[in-house]
């Protein structure tokens, strides 16, 4: 039986999503600092850090990096919106 591209590579996939919600948390914190035209110092990187891990914290709690795959509409809409609450 074969598996689908994406079950076959569920590793690297979560970890590409994981590096994603890195990237968009840190580059979202270091455009506003360059749009106000700041300097990034310690206190950005200390920010940024523990945002990381303040995120990939409650995301591992509530699951979020589950594969939706199987689930219903239902639960997949009702799991998004108390993440979102």
């Amino acid at each position: 039986m074969h598996k689908g591209i994406l079950q076959s590579n569920a590793t690297i996939v979560a970890f590409v999503q994981r590096v994603l919600d890195i990237t968009i948390i840190v580059g979202t914190l270091w455009l506003s600092t360059f749009l106000h035209d700041k300097a990034w110092l310690l206190q950005h990187t200390t920010a940024a850090l523990l945002a990381v891990f303040l995120f990939h914290f409650t995301s591992e709690l509530d699951k979020l990096y589950i594969s939706w795959r199987g689930l219903s509409l239902y639960k997949e809409l009702k799991k998004q919106y108390l993440i979102g609450l």
